[in-house]
């Protein structure tokens, strides 16, 4: 089997997983890799899936963010009558 289509080992994900998981490393790695730095086009695949969810995590944590936000806004705008 080419190099281009072989599978990744069972370690080798572990270790690239355990590598982008460093916070800077794991970015820019996986941003060169996703670029096509390196052959495997499984690698490249998972690097790009890598993005993608980071991606969608980081707009998740601003939607929410700005829901909180705009909740502490609005309740210190709102002035509640007092019963007592």
């Amino acid at each position: 089997m080419d190099q281009e289509n072989q599978p990744l080992s069972v370690g080798k994900f572990i270790g690239f997983q355990l590598l982008f998981a460093i916070p800077c490393v794991g970015l820019i790695l996986a941003i060169v890799f996703a670029c096509g730095a390196v052959r495997n086009r499984n690698l490249i695949n998972w690097a790009r899936a890598q993005l993608i969810i980071l991606g969608v995590v980081i707009l998740i944590y601003i939607v929410l963010l700005m829901l909180g936000i705009g909740t502490a806004v609005f309740n210190s705008a709102v002035q509640v009558p007092s019963m007592y």
